[in-house]
């Protein structure tokens, strides 16, 4: 059976909850997929970072923000990051790799909630 997300929603500014059409739902940071994001661009950036190469896109307001999710064909998305990065297309299958691996504890998903609930605070 093919899985494919069914809902997505922002459960914090820095938090992404997918459920999917199996059952299985989980929540990761938007930072996993940024640094994961499989366009050519990106890929290129990660491999240069590996060699101890530093980008300065590391630092770009907006890099961890989502400002739009398209859907493409029964089979990805693409997100429209904040800082104009768009050309990540996200399969369903690679989706749930990342959902599956960085999944938040209940702990963990509390505990950056109130982090970002302190900050706004102040």
């Amino acid at each position: 059976m093919a899985v494919f997300i069914k809902k997505i929603a922002f459960h914090d500014e820095k938090l992404i909850e997918a459920h999917w059409n199996d059952g299985f739902k989980s929540i990761i940071k938007l930072e996993v997929l940024r640094n994961n994001c499989p366009c050519a661009d990106c890929q290129e950036n990660n491999a240069k970072n590996q060699s101890g190469f530093i980008s300065l896109n590391q630092f770009k307001p907006g890099k961890f923000s989502i400002k739009k999710i398209n859907v493409v064909g029964n089979y990805a998305i693409n997100l429209i990051w904040e800082d104009g990065h768009d050309t990540g297309i996200y399969p369903f299958d690679f989706l749930r790799v990342l959902f599956e691996k960085y999944k938040l504890q209940d702990e963990e998903i509390e505990k950056m909630i109130n982090i970002n609930n302190q900050s706004q605070n102040n």
